[in-house]
């Protein structure tokens, strides 16, 4: 079983990366429908109803990032997550989404740290990243929906 570091994933926001990035995390949901029918012995059925998706963005605080720039409460974006970096045949997930919120802690004894929050709007592509993918065409394979 193959095993992969943290510390190679990347975020791109729009067109760009972002360059001071601690973290991120990606948040994948489908909703439970009941179709529960009566006289069945009280046995409960679900159906998948409708998926969303959402993530958070962690990096340290620069105002020169353009990555971070674009990352403005309520304004839509296009971000692509590579959580094992961008290698060739590893997972990368893209979507629109809404800025909903942004948070910057300041500590005496830390660096100053921002977080961001994002909700999707539509699908969240799941892809495998090809070498091509990094030049200026795009070309992606194995596409899945969620």
């Amino acid at each position: 079983m193959a095993k992969y570091k943290g510390c190679e994933g990347v975020v791109i926001v729009d067109t760009d990366q972002i360059l001071e990035l601690s973290g991120f995390s990606i948040d994948q949901a489908v909703s439970a429908v009941d179709a529960s029918v009566l006289g069945k012995g009280g046995v409960k059925e679900v159906l998948p109803g409708q998926s969303s998706w959402s993530g958070s963005i962690d990096v340290f605080y620069d105002p020169d990032d353009a990555g971070i720039i674009a990352l403005v409460p309520g304004k839509m974006v296009v971000v692509e997550f590579y959580p094992a970096g961008q290698t060739s045949g590893r997972s990368q997930y893209t979507g629109t989404g809404l800025v909903t919120s942004i948070s910057t802690p300041v500590e005496t004894d830390g660096m100053i740290k921002q977080s961001f929050s994002i909700e999707g709007s539509g699908a969240l592509i799941v892809t495998q990243t090809t070498m091509a993918a990094f030049s200026k065409g795009s070309k992606k394979e194995n596409s899945e929906n969620v």
